[in-house]
């Protein structure tokens, strides 16, 4: 019963620090989306790079919860550490959030992974289900959500895009479907797997 009851305290906790991680992400859009270097399409690596160091700095306290935010750092497996995979192969998900709580003697951590969508492209759109949805089911990356950063387009046209593919593949019960707003941006959605697995999806349009 004790054991029980603690491991549903973890799930809160779990549960809460993951939504914080989300508002960040939104808060420090919200502030970015204005920015004039997104007026032309940038490489994916630079809209994350633009997010995380000039506007996460900038979210309010009460949202940002004194998280150490960095991005693309390697994520270090078992065989990695033991020199079975070299540790250049280690995959390197967009943005990473630590944070120590006192119930816990391990860091939590928490992991973005964000692809460029463009409703007009299948090879973006499919990329987003090979080496983004994917790569969480696989357990090549821990725990975390998918970002997807639309380009001169709208969200809703690409999640139709991805949910059609979806579908070609036989995985009809996977689609994406409207989750819950974050913080008042309501282009959220979520997905379910094999394995109990429900993958959050956040999509930020760009000029």
């Amino acid at each position: 019963m004790l054991g029980s009851l603690n491991n549903q305290i973890q799930n809160n906790i779990r549960n809460i620090l993951h939504s914080q991680c989300n508002r960040i992400l939104v808060e420090a859009y919200k502030l970015a989306k204005s920015d004039p270097v997104f007026m032309n399409e940038l490489d994916e690596d630079v809209y994350t790079a633009v997010l995380v160091d000039r506007y996460m700095p900038k979210i309010p306290l009460k949202y940002n919860g004194y998280w150490f935010i960095v991005p693309q750092v390697p994520y270090y497996t078992e065989e990695h550490l033991d020199g079975v995979v070299s540790t250049s192969k280690a995959p390197r998900p967009d943005i990473r959030f630590e944070k120590y709580v006192l119930s816990n003697p391990e860091s939590f951590k928490y992991t973005i992974e964000a692809k460029k969508i463009k409703s007009s492209s299948s090879k973006l759109k499919r990329r987003y289900l090979t080496t983004g949805i994917q790569n969480f089911l696989s357990g090549r990356y821990p725990d975390g959500c998918l970002a997807g950063y639309v380009i001169k387009c709208n969200s809703k046209d690409c999640i139709n895009g991805i949910n059609k593919l979806m579908i070609k593949d036989n995985r009809d019960k996977e689609i994406l479907i409207n989750g819950e707003s974050i913080g008042g941006h309501e282009e959220v959605y979520h997905s379910y797997h094999e394995n109990n697995i429900l993958l959050k999806h956040i999509f930020l349009e760009f000029p």
